[in-house]
């Protein structure tokens, strides 16, 4: 993936410049990397805030849907590779929480750890680390 690919997937609502944290935030199934604009303000001056922008939504409207979980986690994690030089801490509500569980997995993989998975609006996954429950296509508008 290219660097301007890799751009296309996220949305900056606060550069920092020495982040100490940089927060990916994964909006729910039809939603948008907009919901996440005011979160900035909120957080520390350190905390850089990225969110996620699925094809088939909001400035990528023209792109079609990724209708497969392991495609969508697979690609995600494949754009964040230029944002992993800092630690991250990875938000997902609802359809976003099993996108960030399942790209944390895939960075873990990679011996990448992320400081904070935060998941709201799902349960967690059954049996425990590393159980996969998050593979079926919910990504469609």
């Amino acid at each position: 993936m290219t660097a301007t690919d890799a751009k296309k997937w996220f949305r900056v609502h606060r550069r920092a410049a020495d982040p100490r944290l940089r927060l990916v935030c994964f909006p729910h199934a039809g939603g948008t990397a907009q919901l996440f604009h005011g979160w900035p303000a909120l957080l520390p001056a350190d905390v850089e805030v990225l969110a996620v922008r699925y094809p088939g939504r909001q400035d990528r409207l023209a792109e079609a849907c990724i209708e497969d979980m392991a495609t969508l986690a697979d690609t995600i994690e494949d754009a964040l590779r230029p944002w992993l030089d800092r630690p991250l801490a990875l938000f997902g509500h609802s359809m976003g929480a099993c996108v960030a569980y399942e790209v944390a997995l895939r960075l873990e993989t990679r011996g990448i750890v992320p400081e904070h998975l935060l998941v709201s609006a799902h349960e967690a996954p059954p049996g425990g680390p590393n159980a996969s429950r998050c593979t079926t296509p919910t990504t469609k508008p």
